[in-house]
């Protein structure tokens, strides 16, 4: 997940920031982890090994952090990451 200016937040799956969508805090950013969790328990049968990686920049709030870090606690995350965001993610934001 990226968090961006302006309560502005992205999300894609996997290593490739190609298909990068954009959402909104809330409701659908909880209903993209729980569909998230489902397919890896599908695939890896254990929804454990999610791993989210949240990448503000640097005119992303501190709101927008503490929002994404509730929603990792209320859906149970038990692995995330918080790094920078690469070059290609700013690229593909703005």
């Amino acid at each position: 997940m990226v968090l961006g200016k302006n309560d502005q937040l992205w999300y894609y799956y996997g290593s490739h920031s190609k298909n990068i969508e954009k959402t909104s805090y809330g409701r659908q950013v909880r209903n993209i982890i729980i569909q998230k969790k489902q397919f890896v328990k599908s695939h890896f049968l254990s929804e454990n090994e999610l791993v989210l990686i949240i990448k503000p920049t640097k005119e992303s709030s501190l709101k927008n952090v503490v929002a994404i870090l509730d929603e990792v606690l209320i859906n149970q995350v038990t692995r995330y990451v918080i790094m920078e965001p690469d070059i290609s993610d700013l690229e593909k934001i703005n």
